[in-house]
């Protein structure tokens, strides 16, 4: 671990997008439906401020993993006490824990019906506490798990907003949960995986998979066989499915031709490698919500 790595600001260039784009979206489909059902302007008002102090949890709790996971990886000092580095770190935790605890308290007190997510984030989350315990932070399997806790929030955040789940909110992360677990597998073949070339061939076929996932809802969507996964209908909602197919192509795209473009020389560093994933996101974001 480098020194310069603060224990206050995450360094992981591209897990921003996947902390924020699921929940932002949850929020904005249960904010767009309440005026959509013509709901007062209190109960509109309410929803946004049960949203924004999901939100706020969600985001700390990020930074409290972050802390929590610099702190297990700093080894104590050779006379048994506490190095200052990891004193910084668990300061850090403590007060992004507490935070976290604080906010969520108020988020359930506002919408007490989200304690019925307790049990699922415990598994999830328990899964990813248990990979860094067992010094493992970068394993797929933590990978999965954190991908399963982001994408679920959008339907937290419809829930926490309206106390109620619109199925497409389901869809949307489905189909987040898909894209973002190839995009873990993707980054595994340009840094961990670099030069294990039956790696590169898993990374290739499974975002395979998701075009052929998407292009076959695309058809059907075309030819209405399936209908109510958009906030729009007509031609909105069938150039939303076209779309998603481009963006999953460009991610298919993306997963042979950059790893090749390392292993020839490209300088495809992890911030480099992080910036440019999230403009793929964001396309599989844009396609989604049309």
């Amino acid at each position: 671990m480098a020194r310069a790595v603060s224990p206050w600001v995450p360094n992981q260039h591209g897990a921003w997008a996947m902390l924020l784009l699921p929940i932002i979206m949850g929020m904005g489909l249960g904010i767009c439906t309440l005026v959509n059902d013509s709901s007062s302007a209190g109960a509109v008002i309410m929803g946004v401020a049960r949203s924004v102090v999901l939100l706020i949890a969600w985001v700390v709790a990020y930074f409290a993993f972050f802390a929590w996971g610099l702190w297990v990886k700093i080894p104590p000092s050779r006379n048994g006490q506490s190095s200052e580095r990891k004193q910084k770190a668990f300061v850090a935790t403590a007060t992004y824990c507490a935070i976290t605890l604080v906010a969520a308290l108020i988020t359930v007190v506002l919408r007490p019906s989200l304690l019925l997510w307790a049990p699922v984030f415990a598994i999830v989350m328990g899964v990813a506490l248990w990979e860094v315990v067992r010094k493992r932070p970068r394993s797929l399997l933590s990978g999965i798990a954190t991908v399963v806790a982001s994408v679920l929030m959008v339907p937290v955040a419809d829930h926490t907003i309206r106390g109620s789940i619109n199925g497409i909110a389901w869809w949307w992360a489905l189909m987040l949960g898909i894209y973002f677990t190839g995009t873990i597998i993707y980054v595994k073949t340009m840094i961990r995986e670099r030069n294990n070339p039956r790696y590169l061939t898993f990374s290739v076929g499974y975002h395979a998979v998701f075009v052929l996932i998407s292009l076959v809802f695309a058809v059907l969507a075309s030819c209405g066989v399936v209908t109510g996964f958009s906030p729009y209908t007509g031609l909105w909602w069938t150039v939303g499915t076209w779309l998603l197919v481009v963006a999953a192509a460009i991610s298919l795209f993306r997963s042979w031709a950059v790893p090749h473009s390392a292993h020839n020389g490209g300088k495809w560093t992890p911030k480099r490698v992080g910036k440019t994933e999230q403009l793929v996101t964001l396309g599989v974001g844009i396609a989604l919500v049309l």
